[in-house]
């Protein structure tokens, strides 16, 4: 019964708390949330800034405390209760992701616009940069225009209740204009926005907690000709004065999108650790080289082609309405370096089919939430990303001295032969100082973890590593493998349910009676089969992708223990055939990173000694910052904080400090030596 609680107390959490996607009980119309008397009094407040729209994770955990709070005087059990499970949002859920994306619509925004809001709903786009929108305003402002234009979704839907559109009419021709359409979550992040070109060029920074920032450039460049080439000029010099004056820091990330006319800029191709300052073009170069400047601003500022990174690097963009022409790519998406970790996908969409007409085709990406993520989610990443590996490694500093006593008489018994000995031993096939070195190593390390087990040491539970680590293809692995592992409790669950009807209706009416808001059998397998219907399409997907093709098409609907069975058995198969590739993956990477610090430690015997000392004395180097110094001039003391001056100062004292002619430590003749010395002289 204890097991039977504890499953269905999962359950029906998850009927709670999980994404508002499929959550049910929040949607009826005959039940409103707890604290509704809070909701009512901040009706009229400003809303504040909320994540939730993404995935409801954080709020998922929060009305878990409050639901404990609220009943822990009628039920004492509950509080223990919630403790002893974890959500299936916890574990199954995608982690959170910003989506940019930019498409050349080819004209007609007005009419077109209810079909891009409903293209941005369905995909979840958060940020949506619109150009050739035809659209033309001679007043149009940039200095007092009311860019940010909130337009009200027309239709119910649980991502998005508001857009922003940031408006950007061409002043002249009907050749050009751009808009951002930014949702209403993405929006609270922005910190500022500037219309560079008219018509053709916006930035944006979006401002997250831990110092992280977006700098996205929305350009619209056109064709490289004589009419267009002030036009192109203006944006060229913008765009590179933008890009140096961001400042360069870790959690500072850069994206530039748009229609750039340009079908061979995939082939710009540099990368850091081979460029030279003799390929480092000024804004005067580039300037000076038109035909050229998209390409040697990518090369400047090490720009990476997010497309290619996801085998899109030549993916045709553009379909020109004559036959006869050839398809080409020209609609980018180029990241900083220290971007490209963070990027979970990458895609291009036909808006033709379903939205909208277009010769180009959407692009979009998805970005890493820098708010999300958090630590929440790491408790459970060792239930199915931990490696074997590290199965051996034990807390030895958390030792006390009844079990270092008990691990130090175990090693003492311990014996082993000499080399002579092993030279005269007919039982070892080859003797070598080499085996027998590696021979006694190994016996050494058995002994030592089977006194560490004799001592009931625990062993070190690994963390979850950084996911930016890694490279993308084991990310995903990781990923995979963690909504698996979720899926399969999800369903086992749902076996236990169908087993035992009865204990579960029983048990779940005597829960009813302890909480304000009773929840039936029935809307717990409702959200159930709202899960599986979207886990489905993304289950079908992974089966193909690993070569598991099913005889029979995955049902819509789960209702018999034989159905979930055999959809365990898939699972099964897929974290079998995704561990396998992991170790491997997993196993080629380590050997890379030891050959690329290996060969780094080389290289800096001759490149850079100073970090090759700290290398191998693992010392840590410390920074000093001076923004102010106290000195004497004249035999006067003064004060200052300009940093030339604390330059000068600083490097003379340093220079001089052990000069025979101004130090004040110097031996002097007439004084002599000190007493301490002197019997160390006379010897």
């Amino acid at each position: 019964m204890d097991k039977t609680r504890k499953t269905l107390q999962r359950l029906r959490n998850t009927v709670t708390n999980i994404s508002s996607s499929f959550n049910i009980k929040f949607n009826k119309k005959t039940k409103t949330p707890q604290n509704t008397q809070k909701n009512s009094e901040n009706t009229l407040e400003k809303p504040k800034k909320s994540n939730n729209s993404y995935n409801t994770s954080s709020s998922s955990s929060l009305l878990s405390v409050n639901s404990v709070e609220n009943n822990h005087s009628k039920s004492p059990n509950i509080q223990h209760t919630q403790d002893t499970f974890y959500n299936y949002l916890d574990v199954s859920v995608d982690y959170k992701q910003l989506i940019f994306a930019t498409h050349n619509i080819r004209g007609g925004f007005q009419s077109k616009k209810d079909n891009i809001i409903k293209l941005m709903v369905t995909k979840k786009i958060d940020f949506l940069h619109i150009c050739e929108t035809k659209e033309r305003d001679s007043n149009f402002d940039i200095a007092k225009s009311k860019a940010h234009i909130k337009y009200t979704v027309p239709f119910n839907n649980d991502f998005c209740k508001f857009f922003f559109i940031i408006n950007n009419p061409d002043k002249e021709s009907t050749g050009s204009g751009s808009r951002l359409i930014i949702s209403e979550q993405l929006h609270n992040q922005l910190e500022s926005t500037v219309i560079s070109t008219q018509g053709r060029y916006i930035t944006n920074i979006f401002n997250f907690k831990n110092n992280t920032k977006i700098y996205t450039h929305s350009l619209y460049l056109p064709s490289y000709d004589v009419k267009h080439v002030k036009t192109y000029e203006d944006i060229i010099s913008k765009l590179y004065g933008e890009l140096d004056k961001q400042p360069h820091k870790t959690n500072h990330v850069t994206l530039i999108l748009g229609d750039l006319n340009l079908a061979k800029l995939h082939e710009i191709r540099l990368s850091s650790r081979v460029k030279k300052k003799s390929v480092d073009p000024s804004r005067d170069d580039i300037i000076g080289n038109l035909s050229n400047a998209m390409g040697l601003i990518i090369q400047k500022y090490d720009l990476v082609h997010i497309g290619e990174k996801f085998g899109h690097k030549t993916t045709p963009t553009h379909y020109p309405s004559d036959p006869k022409k050839t398809p080409s790519t020209i609609d980018y998406f180029f990241g900083s370096k220290n971007l490209c970790n963070k990027i979970t996908e990458f895609d291009i969409l036909n808006t033709n089919v379903n939205y909208y007409s277009s010769d180009h085709r959407l692009v979009l990406v998805s970005i890493d939430h820098p708010n999300a993520n958090l630590a929440k989610n790491k408790k459970y990443y060792s239930m199915s990303r931990d490696l074997p590996t590290h199965d051996q490694q034990y807390k030895i500093k958390d030792m006390d001295a009844d079990q270092w006593n008990i691990f130090q008489l175990e090693i003492n018994q311990k014996a082993y032969i000499s080399f002579e000995s092993y030279l005269t031993d007919t039982s070892f096939n080859n003797h070598s100082p080499q085996n027998f070195v590696n021979g006694r190593m190994r016996k050494i390390q058995e002994d030592i973890e089977d006194a560490l087990k004799l001592a009931n040491v625990n062993k070190y539970i690994r963390g979850a590593p950084k996911r930016n680590e890694f490279p993308l293809h084991i990310r995903r692995q990781f990923n995979q493998l963690y909504q698996l592992a979720s899926l399969k409790r999800y369903l086992k669950d749902k076996v236990s349910v169908l087993e035992n009807k009865n204990n579960f209706l029983e048990v779940n009416n005597n829960l009813n009676q302890d909480q304000q808001d009773p929840i039936d059998l029935k809307e717990i397998l409702d959200v159930f089969n709202k899960h599986w219907k979207h886990k489905r399409k993304w289950l079908t997907k992974l089966l193909r992708f690993n070569n598991i093709v099913p005889i029979n098409a995955l049902p819509l609907v789960l209702d018999t223990v034989l159905e979930l069975d055999r959809i365990i058995s898939f699972i099964n198969q897929l974290e079998g055939l995704i561990n396998k590739q992991l170790t491997l993956d997993r196993s080629t990477w380590d050997t890379e990173q030891i050959k690329k610090f290996i060969n780094r430690r080389d290289d800096d015997i001759k490149t850079n000694n100073k970090r090759m000392l700290n290398s191998i004395l693992e010392r840590h180097p410390r920074k000093i910052t001076l923004d102010r110094i106290k000195y004497t001039e004249n035999d006067e003391i003064k004060f200052s904080n300009d940093r030339n001056k604390i330059t000068e100062i600083t490097n003379h004292h340093f220079q001089n400090i052990g000069s025979s002619s101004s130090s004040a430590s110097k031996y002097d003749p007439l004084i002599g030596l000190d007493d301490y010395w002197k019997k160390f002289y006379q010897k």
